[in-house]
């Protein structure tokens, strides 16, 4: 994934977008399916993705984020 992300760093994105200020970023999230992380359906899935995707974007941006399931107290 990180691969993907420093690509998408090099895409000179000025010809494409008028007025561009700054370069774009890139923010990934990760999940797998996996049944201990009750992560088993599409809709699962999906959720798990999202809050990741979310993780990452409010953090730092420019990242990779992997789905980590709530531990339960």
């Amino acid at each position: 994934m990180q691969k993907i992300r420093q690509a998408f760093a090099t895409v000179d994105f000025s010809s494409a977008i008028t007025h561009l200020e700054y370069q774009p970023t890139l923010s990934i999230g990760v999940a797998e399916r996996s049944k201990q992380g009750n992560v088993l359906t599409l809709a699962q899935m999906l959720a798990a993705v999202d809050e990741a995707l979310y993780d990452a974007k409010n953090s730092t941006r420019n990242c990779v984020r992997i789905y980590k399931p709530q531990r339960a107290a």
